[in-house]
């Protein structure tokens, strides 16, 4: 049988491990969201591409530039169509050749 004061620690423990990832969670949430505003006030989106499926993900701000609504995940092509056409050209080079 577990001892009382045995039985005490491993809660402790718990709870300051729990304690800890909340307040990494805090920290990451204050961090994205001084990302967030910083892309707001310089008026710069972000986006990636799953190298695998080709899944576009866009950042809210990415979608405000371009009217659509949040959540929106356009196809690869659709992204290159919004490219400048020299920097179009320039990745699909790579892309394609």
């Amino acid at each position: 049988m577990i001892e009382l004061h045995k039985l005490r620690e491993r809660f402790a423990e718990a709870d300051e491990d729990e304690g800890d990832r909340k307040r990494a969670e805090d920290t990451v949430r204050k961090r994205e969201n001084i990302l967030y505003a910083t892309e707001r006030m310089a008026k710069v989106g972000g986006w990636e591409v799953n190298a695998q499926t080709l899944e576009v993900l866009w950042t809210e701000e990415k979608c405000r530039i371009h009217g659509v609504l949040l959540g929106y995940k356009p196809t690869l092509e659709e992204v290159i169509n919004f490219l400048h056409p020299e920097e179009r050209e320039n990745l699909t080079s790579g892309i394609y050749a």
